[in-house]
């Protein structure tokens, strides 16, 4: 059927079995399914009809994640039965057919939107007002792209890459990432944060307390001392009532 067209997506079946690769995966499930992550289904459009589904493809790669499987070349050093049980079905999609799943799903460029989702849930749920915005390099081990280099403090080098942008609460857990330009500073990444915060955050914030009291944030940002400017301090707070915790950067320690 699945072959023809004529069936949406296989039936999910549990059924009792005895060492079972990788089952471990299935205690985290009420996890993700806590964090949000079938909410996918409200963003994301069904995949065309077939043996696996969107819902397949998505417990599929949060559990290849969880197993440390970090692409679909990976799968096939996995046995496609044993994976297939934790899914309920009679194996996982070779990896061909998942590049092809994938691509389908990638086509419809919503990540952004399943991401912001997720992100003003998640601060909304926390009642979080203090974020910590921070870079850390992602190293290119390719050979297509010619990337700046950027210095990798874990390895002492200077090493061609991109940096990632992540946006924590005070317990260091994310709630969203954007990847920077080229030679972009923490200061443009920040810029670009804002305006997602302010919008993520605007259940959470009293505009008439805002308007009734000028020395009242609207959110306080963390960062290090990259971002350390007083003119950018001034814009932030001026623009967009966001407060900031940092530290001075070149401090001359013969002075008070």
């Amino acid at each position: 059927m699945a072959a023809t067209g004529t069936l949406a997506e296989a039936s999910t079946i549990f059924e009792p079995h005895n060492n079972v690769m990788n089952a471990g995966v299935l205690f985290s499930l009420p996890a993700l399914l806590s964090q949000g992550l079938l909410k996918a289904t409200d963003i994301y459009d069904p995949l065309p009809k077939g043996f696996y589904g969107f819902v397949h493809i998505l417990l599929l790669l949060a559990f290849m994640a969880l197993s440390r499987i970090k692409n679909p070349e990976q799968l096939k050093k996995s046995p496609p039965g044993e994976l297939g049980k934790v899914l309920g079905l009679d194996r996982v999609p070779e990896a061909k057919c998942l590049r092809e799943k994938l691509s389908l799903i990638i086509f419809q460029q919503k990540a952004e939107t399943f991401e912001r989702t997720l992100s003003k849930e998640w601060i909304a749920s926390d009642e979080c007002l203090f974020f910590y915005i921070d870079g850390h390099v992602r190293v290119y081990h390719g050979y297509l792209a010619n990337l700046p280099k950027k210095f990798v403090s874990r390895q002492k080098l200077c090493l061609p890459g991109t940096t990632e942008y992540w946006v924590n609460d005070e317990k260091g857990l994310p709630f969203m990432f954007i990847i920077g330009e080229l030679n972009e500073r923490l200061k443009d990444a920040i810029e670009k944060i804002i305006p997602a915060l302010i919008e993520d955050t605007r259940s959470l914030v009293d505009e008439k307390a805002l308007a009734a009291d000028p020395d009242l944030p609207r959110f306080t940002i963390v960062f290090d001392r990259e971002a350390y400017e007083s003119a950018f301090f001034a814009k932030l707070w001026t623009q967009y009532r966001v407060a900031v915790i940092t530290y001075r950067k070149n401090v001359n320690p013969h002075c008070r």
